[in-house]
């Protein structure tokens, strides 16, 4: 196995071939089957079930005034209970295998858009800061935390609004600093990173990005199921695709066909996703996963209809990595 630079500039020249991907890996030999395409292989009704609950509670809260204390009650209590869900996911999937990480990160992407919106309307509702003693303890205690990443993912915004949310209850807990600013200042900072996030999430090929940038991530969270290390390193990667059998997309696949219609529909037809060979370095182990790349198919549709003209490879999302 290469390096850790010498893989990502394999990536870069795998993710810089573009929409021509699907011709390259017909002549390599390298198709699998991804089964299903855009849904989890495994846990799919684990995220579903989350996003009812976070959903009802976002709508339930949202109906009603937006006032800063139950709302700042309101958001830590969904931040506790997602991180309560972990146990509910644990009586299926181990907690550091790939198949938990996909499902928690999944669900982390669910509650940051949902942040994003409900934070919108607070922020829009009280435009005036509180600019108090607390709210100064709390920027002085913010400051000293690492920065988030430029590419900021759905739990990289759940671990900031969870460390955020500890550093403001510390200071809630000295009754001198007990003030309103301490938990307007949480939730506008939370605001900011839902609206980071919603930055780099902004499209169909910024989403496919974001997606190359999880599996990135996840390399430094799996934990082996053999030795109970925390990385791995990726030895393999291999781009999959699943057709759609149905009569519609079988005529859809006559590549002579090229009317807009039977293209999009073609598109539509097929489903993506990355199957990686994981090993660890600490015990040798060795295992297989792997991730749907729903947006790839809808960054495909995007610049068939117009609605992207260009795709730019950002070179930022290996930064994280180090050597």
């Amino acid at each position: 196995m290469g390096s850790r630079s010498e893989r990502r500039g394999v990536r870069r020249i795998a993710q810089g071939a573009g929409m021509a991907l699907l011709a390259m890996i017909l002549v390599a030999g390298t198709i699998q089957a991804i089964d299903p395409g855009d849904q989890l292989h495994q846990g799919q009704d684990l995220v579903d079930h989350a996003t009812l609950a976070i959903d009802g509670v976002v709508d339930r809260v949202s109906a009603g005034p937006l006032e800063r204390d139950p709302l700042y009650a309101e958001v830590r209590g969904l931040l506790h209970w997602v991180a309560e869900f972990d146990s509910t996911i644990a009586e299926r999937y181990r907690l550091g295998s790939a198949e938990a990480i996909l499902i928690t990160d999944g669900i982390a992407d669910t509650l940051a858009t949902r942040l994003h919106d409900l934070l919108g309307q607070y922020v829009e509702a009280h435009p005036e800061e509180i600019l108090d003693r607390g709210r100064e303890a709390l920027e002085i205690a913010l400051v000293r935390m690492e920065l988030p990443p430029g590419r900021l993912l759905g739990f990289h915004l759940l671990n900031m609004a969870r460390l955020y949310g500890m550093q403001a209850d510390t200071i809630l807990s000295v009754p001198e600093l007990a003030l309103p600013g301490v938990k307007d200042g949480f939730l506008r900072h939370v605001w900011d990173l839902s609206q980071v996030y919603a930055q780099v999430h902004s499209d169909p090929a910024q989403n496919y990005f974001c997606r190359l940038s999880q599996e990135d991530w996840m390399a430094s969270r799996i934990v082996c199921a053999h030795c109970g290390h925390r990385g791995v390193d990726y030895t393999n990667q291999m781009t999959g695709i699943r057709e759609d059998s149905t009569e519609a997309c079988i005529e859809a696949m006559d590549m002579t066909r090229t009317d807009p219609e039977v293209v999009l529909q073609r598109i539509d037809c097929r489903h993506w996703g990355h199957i990686f060979t994981a090993t660890c370095p600490e015990c040798g182990e060795e295992f297989k996963f792997s991730v749907p790349l729903p947006y790839y198919r809808k960054m495909q549709r995007a610049l068939a209809t117009g609605a992207l003209e260009t795709v730019p490879l950002p070179e930022d999302r290996y930064l994280h990595l180090g050597e």
